[in-house]
């Protein structure tokens, strides 16, 4: 061990553990992208109103990309919700319900598709 010390100066072993320190941090940023995802949801029972309660949550939206809205009509200021915006660690489950991502405080954006 007195060996190895002795070959390393100590200019390069600070070099290496200020490498390892990067290297830690740069896993934990990607980890807690600030961008978020777009989850698309839909009704649970189409015979009840659109209530956080009564909205699922199906998965990603087709199409969108981390910070970006979805494309299509999945834009609108109001009307029916489409589309909701988290940031979900990696390693987390996705909420079911809209109502659980709003009691968790994970929702970031709504969107919503123009009324028929």
């Amino acid at each position: 061990m007195k060996k190895l010390f002795k070959n390393f100066n100590i200019l390069g072993l600070v070099a290496f553990i200020a490498a390892g320190i990067f290297a830690i941090s740069w896993t934990e940023i990607k980890k807690s992208d600030p961008n978020g995802l777009f989850y698309e949801v839909e009704l649970i029972d189409i015979n009840q109103p659109a209530t956080d309660a009564n909205l699922k949550i199906k998965g990603l939206y087709p199409g969108s990309t981390p910070g970006e809205q979805p494309v299509g009509d999945c834009e609108e200021p109001s009307g029916t919700l489409c589309a909701i915006k988290m940031n979900i660690a990696d390693g987390d489950n996705i909420p079911v319900t809209v109502e659980e991502a709003a009691t968790d405080g994970l929702i970031e954006a709504r969107l919503h598709r123009a009324s028929l």
